[in-house]
C-alpha cells in the first residue's frame, strides 16, 4: 500500500499563494528527493504534509488516512516526522534531554530507551556528548541530533529540510550515509535539497519544484545529464512528468 499519497496540494500564507499543485506518492522504504531554486515552495510543500503549513485545497493520505488539517503533534504520533530547516533543537538542553523530548511523540511508550540506544547507534557522536549542552555542539553534530529526535518516535516517514545546510562537505557525506541506514531500517525518507547531483544520488526519484509546482521528475540516471538537469531546474526546454 502507499505510504503516502498527496494530489492538488495547494497552500500558503495568508493571501499569499506558495504551493500550486503539489503531488507525490511515497511507497513504504523509499527515499525521495525535492529540489529547486530558492522560493520554489519546497519548505512549505514539507511544512504542509507535517501540518505546521495550513492547506487550502488538495488531498493529503497518510498510511491509509487522511490527515489535512490535522495538527503537527497527531501527525507525529501517526508516524510522520519532520526534521525543519535549521533544526530547530533545543540548545539549553543536554543532548540527552533533546532526545528524551523527542519521544513524547512515540504511538507505544514501551521501547522508549530501546528507540534512544538504536539512534546513538546511528550517530555515535551523540553518545559521547549525551550530557554536553546541545547549543555547544557543532553545527554537524546539531543536525544529527535533530535527525535522532525525530527518529526515536520510530516514523513511517521522515521529512528532511535542507539537512546539508551550512555543513562542511565531510559532514554532509557522514548525514547522507546515515540517511541511505536510516532507509535501510524501512523508513521512507522525503529531503529537501539544496545540491540536487547529492540528492538525485540516493533517491529513487527526484521532483523538481519551481513557482510552487512539480515541474518534473528525474531519475538518478539524470544526475548525469547536466541538459535534463538545467531544462529542470531552471525551466529551459520542457518540463518532464
Amino acid at each position: 500500500m502507499t505510504l503516502l499519497s498527496v494530489r492538488d496540494l495547494q497552500a500558503g500564507y495568508g493571501k499569499v499563494q506558495v504551493l500550486f499543485n503539489g503531488h507525490i506518492d511515497v511507497e513504504p522504504g523509499e527515499l525521495v528527493g525535492i529540489v529547486g531554486p530558492n522560493g520554489a515552495g519546497k519548505s512549505t510543500f514539507l511544512g504542509t504534509l507535517a501540518g505546521s503549513v495550513r492547506a487550502s485545497s488538495g488531498s493529503i493520505e497518510f498510511d491509509g488516512a487522511s490527515i489535512k488539517g490535522r495538527n503537527p503533534e497527531d501527525i507525529v504520533r501517526l508516524g510522520l516526522a519532520m526534521v525543519p530547516e535549521g533544526r530547530a533543537i533545543f540548545t539549553d538542553l543536554t543532548v540527552n534531554e533533546n532526545l528524551r523530548l523527542g519521544l513524547t511523540g512515540r504511538r507505544e511508550k514501551s521501547g522508549a530507551q530501546q528507540a534512544v540506544d538504536e539512534v546513538m547507534d546511528l550517530f555515535p557522536v551523540l553518545t559521547t556528548h549525551k550530557n554536553h549542552q546541545a547549543g555547544l555542539l557543532s553545527g554537524g553534530q546539531q543536525q544529527q541530533l535533530a535527525i535522532a529526535r525525530a527518529l526515536v518516535s520510530e516514523p513511517k516517514l521522515l521529512l528532511l529540510d535542507e539537512p546539508s545546510l551550512g555543513l562542511s562537505p565531510t559532514v554532509i557525506q557522514d548525514v547522507f550515509g546515515v540517511l541511505a541506514r536510516i532507509q535501510e531500517r524501512g523508513t521512507a525518507i522525503i529531503v529537501v535539497e539544496q545540491r540536487a547531483h547529492l540528492v538525485m544520488s540516493i533517491a529513487v526519484r527526484t521532483l523538481v519544484m519551481r513557482e510552487g509546482h512539480i515541474r518534473a521528475t528525474l531519475s538518478q540516471s539524470d544526475a548525469q545529464d547536466e541538459a535534463k538537469l538545467a531544462a529542470a531546474y531552471f525551466g529551459t526546454g520542457e518540463d518532464r512528468e
